[in-house]
């Protein structure tokens, strides 16, 4: 499984999780992406790429109906 921390959280936390998972994948939304990525777009490239997890603490995801919608369609797992 892949890791991805959301630019709400700092991209510090990908650089620290790395070494104490060294078999996982883990990465910034902001080394992965550009800054200016939409949620959606990037949570449908995770989705369409397969093997994500996604760590947020961007509540709103749950409750603006075109987030939730991407969200729920999507097949990375979040915790928030």
């Amino acid at each position: 499984m892949k890791l991805l921390v959301d630019n709400n959280l700092s991209f510090t936390i990908a650089y620290c999780l790395q070494p104490i998972f060294p078999e996982r994948h883990i990465v910034s939304l902001r080394k992965k992406f550009a800054a200016n990525t939409k949620d959606i777009d990037w949570m449908k490239a995770l989705s369409d790429e397969g093997g994500w997890a996604a760590l947020t603490i961007e509540r709103r995801l749950k409750t603006r109906p075109h987030q939730r919608l991407a969200l729920e369609r999507s097949k990375i797992v979040f915790s928030f």
